[in-house]
């Protein structure tokens, strides 16, 4: 296990109990640097698909 994905774990342990909704979702290959780094759309996408389920 790497260290952004403990890292994400306990986050998402922390934010669970607030009312508002939390997701975690695993997308492989990806370093720290998600808006830089080849790949960032997925990443974005990613995040888009949940604003627009819950806006």
């Amino acid at each position: 296990m790497k260290d952004h994905t403990v890292l994400c774990n306990a986050a998402y342990k922390q934010r669970k109990r607030n009312p508002g909704v939390t997701e975690t979702a695993e997308i492989e290959n990806r370093s720290h640097s998600l808006i830089i780094d080849s790949g960032w759309r997925e990443v974005w996408n990613t995040a888009l698909a949940f604003i627009k389920r819950f806006h």
